[in-house]
Order: C-alpha cells, then structure tokens, then sequence
C-alpha cells in the first residue's frame, strides 16, 4: 500500500482550516451577551421562536464587528479564511436581522440604539481609546442590549426594557473595574466609587422589586475578593477570573428565574 501523497494531505489539511469558524477571543464578552440575552429570555413573559434568531443575530453581529474592527485596524493581512468569515457572519447577522425586523416589534426600535454605540465605541478602538473606562463600560452597556432584545421580542418595549437595561449595565460594569484592579490599572477606591454610583443609580431609577437586595449583595460579593484580598487577587490567572465571572454571571440568571 502506497502512503498518501504529503502534498495531498496538506491541502486537504488547508481546506479543512479555510472552513474552521473565525473566534473571538474576547471571552468576557461571550459571558457577558449571552448572560444578557438569558436574563431577557428569563425574565420575558413570553416565549418564541423569535428569541433563537436573537441570539444568533448577536453572536453573528458580534464576530463580525470583532472581524471588521481587526480589519480596520489593519492588525492582520486579510487572508481568504477571514475574508470567508467576514462574510458569512455578516450574511448571518444580516438575515436574522431583516427576519427580526418582521416578526417582532422591539427590534426596529432597540436595533439604532445598538447600531450607534457599536459605531461610537468602533470609532474609540481606531482611535485606540477603547481601553479607557469610559469606553469599556459603553461597551458592557452595549452588551446589555442583548438581554432587552431577548426580553418580550414580540411587544413594544415600555419603561421595563429602560430599567432593565440600567440594572444590567450596571451589573457588567463591576467587570470593567474588576479586570483594572487585577491588572494593577487603577486603585481599589474607583471600585468602592463605581459601586456606590451604581448602587445610587439603580435605586433611583429603577422600581423597586424583591431582588434589587439579592443584585446588590451579588454586586458586592464581585468585589469581595478584590477589595479583602487585593495582592492573592492580584495573582490569580486571568483564566481563573474568568471562571468567577461565569458563575457570578449563573448567580445573576437564577436571581431572574426566581422571579426578580
């Protein structure tokens, strides 16, 4: 028996790799949206087939943007792979989008509003201000849209999707400060500050429910290891934190199944 030709196994090897999906490697904001869009389903009075094509239109608009904002940054040579993905996801995104513009009526309202801070915060990355804490926490707000998206797709949004959208930016943004403490970027005092503001924010402005106290105290219990044991925090993996911030992030959807 002959061995295979090694010049035949390498393109197929190739083509098998120019199908291979294009990830991001943006993990946090995986945990981050698709918690969101949890959080809507959860606590949404309805359920539909529209909620699927929700989450498949965000998980496609984000790779896509994740592609282009690379692109634009002329961070890598567009090779065919990418170019491949580029397009496919924008097809997806595309798709599902004109599907959601139909079938339901909150989307042609919240899809602008997604619209413009994508662009803001894209116009931020070239610029390359997306790193500053300003920009970082319109990104975690912009995730947020996922949950309001998510929550009853199929009536016209009212004064809920606004506090939901407050309660949930307000969450995602404990991470943006988080994240900074554990790369040693700013203090512990701007956390204590974030949550106060945070704290301050929500009450005011949201209505009050039976699970504003468990949101607080799991806002707070973010912030524990950070603020009892900065210098082990500190030298905890980025991986590890990561985990901690998914089951925060389980903590934050079981709240919302009990009925927040």
């Amino acid at each position: 028996m002959e061995p295979p030709d090694r010049n035949e196994a390498d393109a197929r090897a190739g083509s098998d790799l120019f199908w291979t999906p294009v990830w991001s490697q943006q993990h946090g904001a995986y945990i981050s949206l698709i918690t969101s869009w949890l959080v809507g389903v959860v606590a949404s009075d309805e359920r539909s087939w529209s909620q699927a094509f929700i989450i498949t239109f965000l998980l496609a608009a984000f790779q896509w943007t994740e592609l282009l904002q690379e692109a634009m940054k002329k961070r890598f040579r567009i090779v065919p792979r990418k170019k491949l993905w580029l397009v496919l996801y924008a097809a997806a995104a595309l798709g599902t989008a004109v599907w959601l513009f139909r079938e339901t009526k909150n989307f042609a309202l919240l899809f602008p509003c997604i619209v413009g801070v994508g662009a803001i915060f894209l116009l931020l990355s070239l610029r390359r201000q997306h790193k500053g804490i300003v920009a970082e926490l319109l990104a975690f707000s912009a995730l947020a849209f996922g949950g309001l998206l998510a929550y009853n797709p199929l009536s016209h949004p009212g004064r809920d999707v606004v506090e939901l959208w407050i309660l949930l930016s307000a969450y995602f943004g404990v991470s943006v400060f988080t994240v900074k403490v554990r790369f040693e970027k700013v203090g512990l005092w701007p956390l204590v500050g974030y949550l106060a503001a945070a704290v301050a924010t929500v009450s005011m402005t949201v209505d009050w429910h039976n699970g504003l106290p468990f949101l607080f105290a799991l806002m707070v219990a973010r912030l524990v290891p950070a603020l009892a044991a900065g210098d082990w925090y500190r030298s905890l993996k980025i991986r590890t934190i990561g985990f901690m911030e998914l089951g925060y992030c389980l903590v934050l959807v079981m709240i919302f199944v009990m009925g927040f």
